[in-house]
């Protein structure tokens, strides 16, 4: 309901602890005390459940078991600063754009460049705003509209960002589900066929 109405994401993150804990204390039957801990060291299971590959799916969470996570995401997100502000993300936007094979491709080029720059900055959320930024002007001029652009920047940035173990969405997905990237790539077929088909369908048109 929360995600409906545009909550803020920081208001939405607080009632959702708020409303977890109220769970836990009227229908777990917690005390105050066995909420704070959850939420700051997370769930941890049953001596006999800790064996199970379930159990230890759920054996995370909190506050202080993710700071690792959220410290390499912090990593990825600096690393893409650095790459934006000593120009090589520019410079390589620039060579990608001027080949003749995408010459009057745009959003091919555009698509390849949400790609690149999701793979080297680490962090999907500047692949997504660099180049829309700097390829804003060429879609428009082309006769496409914004839709087009942020559809092939977040397409192609999270398709990318999936099947990489550096990048900050598998960061997230290793800290919530301790799964790390190697294990999740084969089975992740969705995301190299939608880079595939969308390359193809570009390419033919």
């Amino acid at each position: 309901m929360l995600i409906i109405f545009k909550v803020p994401l920081a208001p939405a993150l607080g009632v959702n602890l708020l409303l977890s804990g109220l769970v836990g204390i009227l229908i777990q039957d917690l005390d105050f005390r066995s909420v704070i801990h959850a939420m700051t060291f997370g769930y941890i299971a049953l001596p006999g459940e800790n064996t199970t590959e379930i159990g230890m799916m759920f054996n995370r969470g909190g506050i202080i078991s993710f700071s690792n996570i959220i410290g390499l995401i912090f990593l990825a997100s600096a690393w893409a600063s650095v790459l934006q502000h000593i120009g090589i993300l520019e410079f390589l936007l620039n060579k990608l754009s001027y080949l003749k094979i995408l010459k009057h491709k745009v959003r091919l080029t555009g698509y390849l460049i949400s790609i690149l720059t999701s793979v080297t900055t680490c962090a999907i959320i500047p692949a997504i705003f660099i180049p829309s930024a700097w390829l804003k002007e060429r879609y428009a001029s082309a006769g496409w509209q914004v839709e087009h652009l942020s559809q092939d920047m977040i397409e192609g940035s999270f398709a990318a960002a999936s099947l990489v173990p550096w990048s900050n969405f598998n960061f997230l997905v290793l800290g919530t589900l301790g799964v790390g990237a190697f294990a999740t790539v084969p089975y992740n077929i969705f995301a190299p066929l939608l880079i595939f088909s969308v390359i193809m369908k570009e390419c033919f048109k």
